[in-house]
């Protein structure tokens, strides 16, 4: 009993060990003042593929996304602009889990050529519908959309550098 005690607790421990952990999400300033790019687009297309890493043994599979860019923001200089940005496939390594067609804000950093991004940054949906609200009444129901929530303070924080 006692060593299926410790083998428990030693898988429990080698999971946590590898468990994505970013912190508190950072603030608006130093999130864009970090990134090299800042956009808000629409996933286009999705593929998997392998990087060669220093800090990784072998190479390391990652997913790229391809988005039409809608609104540039930092290091984005064109609307509708098509922008690749890569982020991790698996989970421990806190990849941003994108879906063909949706719309979301960006926000990327350059690493060896290419842009990245990961769950721990501030990318995020365009559009948040809070789930817990009523949905009988569709005239009723309260989004958070970035384009005029978090965008405008890009923006001013962009203007201050």
């Amino acid at each position: 009993m006692k060593k299926i005690a410790a083998a428990l607790l030693f898988v429990a421990m080698g999971v946590s060990a590898f468990a994505c952990r970013c912190g508190d999400r950072p603030a608006i300033l130093d999130a864009t003042a970090k990134a090299d790019a800042i956009f808000v687009g629409r996933v286009t297309k999705l593929s998997i593929a392998y990087r060669k890493f220093d800090d990784v043994d072998g190479y390391r599979e990652v997913i790229e996304c391809e988005f039409r860019v809608t609104v540039g923001l930092k290091g984005v200089e064109a609307k509708e602009e098509q922008k690749m940005v890569v982020t991790s496939s698996a989970g421990p390594a806190c990849g941003y889990p994108f879906r063909i067609g949706d719309e979301y804000l960006v926000y990327a950093r350059r690493h060896a050529q290419e842009l990245e991004t990961d769950i721990c940054t501030r990318t995020r949906p365009r559009v948040i519908v809070d789930e817990k609200q009523d949905f009988s009444d569709i005239s009723k129901i309260k989004a958070d959309d970035a384009l005029q929530t978090e965008v405008p303070l890009i923006r001013e924080a962009l203007e201050r550098k």
